[in-house]
């Protein structure tokens, strides 16, 4: 600020409030230099924030079919179930399709997401009342497609990398490998009909294993690379008599 004496008059010139053109350019200069450094974290996060979703609602399916499961199914009821994991598919007396739905007997446009079921005898003794189930919850893309599971033979190729002989499509990023005792783990990437999972299950040569797709509903498989699994719950239990 200046002061001028003129007389017995006196003037003040002050500085125009704000920031001058030069000042706003280079704010805006730094800013996008940030903005670029930041910008592909981003996606990543998005889709890391996807991901959890999915994994809370995807063991919240797991969780319901679950409870479902114990309630409807029965010891006298599994009948000539053995000791290899099988698929429990919708019936009469024991569980309804509804029940494999999030929501519980949802349908329409919003039908999208349930669970398949999976179980087992722990022990060849048929009066032994202990079980193994497996509950796999999804997210398919259109309502009228459906999610299946498909068995396959594999074989070892080593402690991470399983082979599936003519099974190329059938095998997606982040689909489970389940092998018939109910261990299982996930898909991180395909080549082929190889496949390498995040951790080891024992799939040899004479065994078979179940890996989840989706269909259209005229039966065809997608095109989709990774999987429509969300979650995946196992448990061991009694049932009820």
């Amino acid at each position: 600020m200046t002061v001028e004496t003129t007389g017995t008059r006196t003037s003040r010139h002050r500085r125009p409030a704000g920031f001058s053109l030069a000042e706003l350019m280079f704010a805006l200069a730094i800013l996008g230099i940030a903005l670029t450094a930041l910008a592909p974290l981003f996606p990543a996060a998005v889709k890391e924030n996807q991901s959890s979703a999915n994994n809370v609602v995807g063991t919240l399916i797991c969780k319901n079919v679950l409870a479902v499961a114990k309630t409807r199914l029965s010891h006298k009821g599994m009948g000539t179930l053995g000791t290899d994991l099988t698929q429990i598919e919708p019936a009469r007396g024991r569980i309804g399709e509804g029940d494999l739905k999030y929501p519980l007997n949802n349908s329409g446009p919003s039908d999208t997401r349930g669970a398949l079921l999976f179980a087992r005898r722990t022990a060849a003794r048929r009066s032994l009342n202990d079980y193994l189930l497996v509950v796999v919850s999804y997210a398919k893309l259109k309502p009228t497609n459906n999610v299946e599971a498909r068995r396959l033979t594999g074989r070892s190729i080593d402690a991470s990398k399983k082979a599936f002989p003519g099974a190329g499509r059938l095998l997606k990023i982040r689909s489970p490998v389940i092998a018939l005792n109910g261990r299982f783990a996930f898909i991180k990437s395909v080549s082929g009909d190889v496949v390498t999972l995040d951790r080891d299950v024992p799939v040899e040569a004479v065994s078979d294993a179940f890996v989840i797709v989706e269909t259209d509903a005229a039966g065809n498989l997608l095109d989709e690379i990774v999987s429509p699994v969300m979650s995946i719950l196992v448990t061991r239990t009694a049932l009820r008599e």
